[in-house]
């Protein structure tokens, strides 16, 4: 269908399961009476099992919102999963172009209640919900971490620190002190075509399970430089961002906030930023992170940020990628801060963090060198090898290292060299 200028969302699904939104041109419409804002394509509560596919959506003149919107508000039992958008055209939109974020609390749980003929009732942060004898966790056992449908609504997972299983026949109530936690899960962004964006053109948060693939994204935050070309935002775990292509993005290229178990592998961002804090991929307060084989470039006359940055958090992976082109005044295109980061076979960076290798000399009168290792941790004594490089003036008898630190360590010798000083190589590692 065609849908041109409307004034609230083009196309919305609220409690909708198994649904396709297919080859639809969406075209401009604003709703600035609507403090939610109108989108192209909008998904909340309670949908799940949905295709969102080759839909042209262009200038959606809406500042709070996004050509598609998938979100799961903070009211209300139900959330989102296994949502896939694929293979949309997306251009000249005010806000975002693709948002994909769960704005849900967890809810506590004040008590479990059971009235002897299978029903099981939970109360949680004012919300009851009831779920009948096919709900496998409380009925029977919550050693399980997943939940099924209650009430019509689907729930994510639930946490219960006692450990309770209630039988069919249970009746009464039980204090549990557990959690329902509403994360946005199996969440598929894939060879969708984005270009003018006035913020990201893909934002995820607060998701699990989120594949971002194959995706171009081009102009996006043309606002200014608050949104990224690819965001994954505070609270998204075990996504991968794979193959994708940014470019002139006025913020970074693709960036990471307060996230986890992500793997960044295999995309080009090109031609990044506008200020000295914005990058080609940007990790921010991150963990357990891998950045693999990425192509961070700039041919700009004045570049601007580091090719790819580690800021805080930590620890995380960053190896093999290429980001050699990023800077005007040269020096390293790659900086990492995050606490025990590997950084290892990349182009572009002087850290080498994971290995490192040198010379040094032990001068006649003396018995002892002192070496910078270059490694952003410890190594072990294991790690360290010494090969002398010469046959020095006086025998030096036993050779070993000791006083071994976050930055250096100690090479010895039983005896003074003598005149022709004693000449090694070292190299070290943090693995083995």
């Amino acid at each position: 269908c065609t849908l041109k200028n409307s004034g609230d969302d083009g196309i919305s699904l609220l409690y909708s399961y198994d649904g396709k939104i297919l080859s639809n041109y969406i075209e401009g419409g604003s709703n600035n009476s609507n403090s939610g804002g109108s989108s192209g394509v909008e998904v909340e509560d309670g949908t799940h099992d949905v295709i969102i596919s080759n839909n042209q959506i262009i200038g959606i003149q809406e500042t709070l919102t996004s050509a598609i919107h998938v979100i799961l508000d903070a009211s209300g039992p139900g959330t989102v999963y296994n949502i896939t958008v694929s293979t949309n055209a997306i251009r000249d939109t005010d806000g975002k172009g693709i948002s994909i974020t769960s704005n849900k609390a967890d809810d506590t749980i004040s008590a479990i209640s059971a009235d002897g003929d299978g029903t099981v009732e939970i109360t949680s942060n004012g919300h009851n919900l009831t779920a009948d004898s096919t709900w496998r966790i409380l009925i029977s056992g919550v050693s399980d971490s997943g939940l099924d449908d209650v009430n019509g609504y689907h729930i994510a997972t639930y946490i219960d620190a006692n450990n309770f299983s209630i039988p069919l026949t249970a009746t009464g109530t039980y204090t549990s002190g557990g959690i329902i936690n509403y994360p946005m899960n199996n969440i598929s962004v894939s060879n969708n075509n984005i270009s003018h964006t006035g913020s990201s053109g893909v934002s995820v948060g607060n998701c699990e399970n989120v594949s971002i693939m194959g995706n171009s994204v081009s102009f996006p935050s043309e606002d200014g430089t608050s949104g990224a070309g690819i965001v994954m935002a505070s609270g998204t775990s075990k996504c991968e961002v794979v193959g994708n292509a940014v470019e002139y993005s006025n913020g970074s290229g693709i960036q990471g906030t307060s996230s986890s178990n992500v793997m960044i592998s295999g995309n080009v961002t090109s031609n990044i930023g506008i200020s000295t804090s914005t990058y080609g991929i940007f990790i921010n307060t991150c963990s357990d992170c891998s950045v693999v084989g990425n192509l961070c470039t700039d041919d700009r006359a004045t570049k601007i940020g580091y090719g790819i940055r580690s800021l805080s958090g930590g620890p995380n992976f960053i190896f093999g990628n290429k980001a050699d082109d990023c800077k005007t005044n040269g020096g390293n295109h790659i900086l990492t801060n995050g606490t025990g980061d590997i950084v290892y076979a990349n182009i572009g960076t002087s850290q080498k963090t994971v290995e490192n290798s040198g010379t040094g000399t032990i001068n006649s009168g003396a018995t002892s060198a002192t070496v910078t290792h270059g490694l952003n941790i410890t190594p072990s004594a294991a790690s360290v090898n010494i090969t002398l490089t010469e046959n020095p003036t006086n025998t030096p008898g036993a050779v070993w290292v000791d006083t071994i630190g976050a930055t250096t360590f100690q090479v010895n010798c039983e005896n003074d060299p003598g005149a022709s000083n004693l000449d090694f190589s070292w190299s070290v590692s943090r693995i083995g």
